[in-house]
């Protein structure tokens, strides 16, 4: 197809020719004109495949095949070709004006939680913050933002008052935005002066405000046309408006953006094999709110095709807390004397998982059933576990039955359902149930904090259950790497 400044200049050299007059003149101007219209018209109109499984291709179809193949070559000039059998219809659109592709349109409006850690003392708090800006073109973003943060012990909330510039850098793999932000603001105090001491000791003092600067890298994950979900860890630093004593952060906030329907361009095929990796977390219930935990695990995995994928897991597993009447009893030695406790018991398990994973996708479509089922071994690490003496409130007996380590096999299938984000993104959410054996602390002593006892002995415990139902949520992407492998 030509271009329209060779169809005007073809134009302009035939009203030069000799010997033309000029009614002949006036036809040619308007059958070249008519040709430019056209030929402006016909670029605007694109071809459309639309798959079976969700996918959008859009581009200039250069070769069809009725009931074997279609060739279609996409705006990047690649060459895609589809089965006959894949394609659900083919229609051809008007083409969106190609200056807006790949941006955002109108206004960004974000909403984010975080927490950060001070590198000074161990304090923390929480954020709650709100966002407007505009992306200017698919690199650069600007916007302001306020909120709230609230420490997580004792204090009053502060409101920040930030300029947010924000610059992004689109992988071409995949539909996943590295970026960084750029952070600079006034966060105010809403506390009063605080008045210490007593008596000719006492003193007031005075509540700073701060300016806060704040530097995060980021990777932004695409939802849908309009909704993004952000996530970023970096480090945040505070200068008090008077005097020194800074301070600083270490940074995590996540959270999503919504904007109007971006003009993209046209989207990748979904692949049917290649390498995956899957983050996730859950909730591990085994029925008392004072015996729950929570796991969390990073997978690698190799899709074989639409259905099956392979591979390989690590992760960590920890309980917070148990309580049992698990104990026999307490032999506790007073000046000579010999007295014997019932107790319960609260213990911190933590473990160390590694295993191997299998999972199955009943449908190739954007919401899909599918079963799962993790297979390998936990290493078992027991913490504080101790006792209390039941029959006097007033003092606490505490013992130690150390911090056995031990290795035990589980099996956890599950079933679940998964929503493909983008065409190589999923969401995948599942419950099942974790099998395995029980574990037991060993026997151990340790010194009373008062001079009522010398020392105590603990029985060993009956074993603690570590089957149990979970829940879990969890971010898997198709990487390219791999695709072709066993083709």
């Amino acid at each position: 197809m030509q271009s329209k400044s060779q169809t005007e200049q073809k134009y302009m050299e035939l009203l030069k020719l000799k010997g033309t007059n000029n009614g002949m003149k006036k036809i040619f101007s308007f059958l070249c004109l008519f040709f430019i219209c056209c030929s402006l018209s016909a670029q605007q109109i694109q071809e459309t495949i639309y798959l079976r499984n969700g996918s959008v291709i859009k581009g200039n179809i250069v070769e069809q095949t009725p009931n074997g193949s279609v060739k279609i070559q996409i705006a990047d000039g690649s060459l895609l070709v589809y089965q006959m059998s894949e394609v659900e219809r083919i229609t051809k659109e008007r083409k969106q004006s190609s200056k807006k592709e790949g941006r955002h349109r109108g206004l960004d409006f974000s909403v984010d939680a975080g927490y950060h850690i001070a590198t000074k003392g161990g304090g923390g708090s929480i954020s709650a913050e709100i966002g407007i800006g505009k992306r200017f073109n698919k690199n650069f973003y600007w916007g302001i933002g306020t909120g709230a943060f609230i420490p997580t012990s004792d204090g009053d909330p502060s409101i920040p008052l930030t300029s947010d510039f924000k610059v992004y850098f689109p992988l071409k793999s995949t539909s996943l935005t590295l970026g960084g932000i750029i952070r600079a603001g006034y966060v105010f105090n809403t506390s009063g002066d605080i008045t210490v001491g007593s008596g000719k000791y006492q003193t007031t003092v005075e509540v700073l405000n701060n300016i806060m600067i704040q530097i995060m890298p980021t990777l932004e994950i695409p939802l849908s046309k309009r909704v993004d979900f952000n996530l970023g860890v970096g480090y945040t630093h505070f200068v008090p408006t008077k005097g020194s004593g800074s301070s600083g952060a270490f940074s995590m906030r996540t959270g999503f953006s919504f904007h109007k329907s971006p003009i993209r361009k046209p989207k990748k095929p979904t692949r049917d094999r290649g390498m995956q990796v899957t983050l996730e977390g859950g909730k591990v219930n085994f029925g008392s709110d004072e015996y729950d935990g929570g796991t969390g695990a990073l997978v690698f995995t190799y899709k074989f095709n639409p259905h099956i994928n392979l591979g390989i897991g690590f992760g960590g597993y920890f309980v917070s807390s148990y309580a049992e009447d698990g104990v026999k009893s307490l032999k506790i030695r007073d000046d000579g004397n010999v007295y014997h406790y019932n107790s319960d018991l609260d213990v911190s398990i933590s473990a160390v998982k590694i295993f191997a994973r299998g999972s199955y996708r009943l449908t190739d479509r954007r919401f899909s059933p599918f079963v799962a089922c993790d297979a390998g071994v936990r290493i078992y690490s027991i913490n504080d576990l101790y006792g209390y003496d039941a029959a006097d409130d007033t003092s606490t007996i505490e013992y130690v039955l150390g911090k056995p380590s031990s290795m035990g096999f589980f099996a956890a299938p599950a079933i679940g359902l998964s929503l493909r984000t983008t065409n190589n993104s999923y969401l995948e959410l599942k419950a099942g149930y974790s099998f395995a054996p029980g574990i037991s602390g060993k026997k151990g002593e340790a010194e009373y904090d008062t001079n009522s006892f010398h020392f105590i002995h603990a029985a060993s415990c009956k074993p603690l259950k570590m089957s149990a139902p979970f829940i879990s949520l969890g971010f898997t992407h198709t990487f390219k790497w791999g695709e072709k492998w066993g083709k």
